[in-house]
């Protein structure tokens, strides 16, 4: 649920930018697909079906067969969640009855319903995206990916001329700014935190080392 001034309010709430935040989505024209977001709740496993994968090596054939079967149906329930969910969201309900839902989801299995094959490149975004970072929120709720070592009380900011956000860090007691890194803001990666008329006295400056 969205908070009053939530900067998302707007573009899709923060469930979008949620999932889109999970993958570094592009801005503008480049962005990912709304309906996608079905894949990213699929991967997000909030009904417990994924478990850790076992080791198969220096397993015997026997166990190697039960183990693999084990797999297999983690595997089933991961597609009856993704059926479910894609039988369940508004896109199909707007034109499905609720005694049909049941059947897409019936469907699924017995004509051999099987993930997008986008989920797998969904998979490897994130991975890469949220490798060595970690999710945060600012004070004016805007939701980002924060470097490895970035710290709360961290000032968002994006340098003059350029659209990508980066963190800076003040020490305690000084006045000499550190670069920290850049990072990813859901809502401002295509310059959208510059107004176009800013002037020169709307401008920070900040001395760095």
């Amino acid at each position: 649920m969205d908070v009053p001034d939530c900067p998302y309010e707007k573009i899709g709430g923060r469930k979008n930018a949620l999932w889109r935040t999970m993958i570094a989505d592009f801005a503008g024209e480049r962005k990912s697909p709304e309906g996608d977001w079905l894949l990213l709740e699929t991967w997000y496993d909030r009904v417990g079906w994924q478990q850790d994968l076992p080791d198969l090596t220096s397993k015997t054939i026997n166990e190697t067969a039960v183990l693999t079967t084990g797999i297999k149906d983690m595997e089933v329930q991961m597609v009856a969640h993704y059926a479910n969910l894609r039988a369940t969201t508004t896109e199909y309900t707007d034109f499905v009855t609720n005694a049909s839902v049941a059947t897409i989801i019936k469907d699924s299995f017995t004509k051999g319903f099987q993930l997008p094959k986008k989920y797998g490149e969904y998979v490897r975004r994130i991975r890469k995206a949220c490798a060595r970072r970690a999710l945060y929120v600012t004070s004016k709720g805007y939701i980002g990916l924060a470097p490895w070592n970035a710290r709360e009380g961290d000032l968002v900011c994006i340098f003059k001329g350029g659209k990508t956000p980066f963190l800076l860090r003040l020490p305690p007691a000084g006045s000499v700014y550190q670069l920290v890194g850049e990072t990813y803001v859901h809502g401002i990666m295509g310059g959208e935190a510059v107004a176009a008329d800013a002037s020169d006295n709307d401008w920070r400056v900040f001395n760095l080392r």
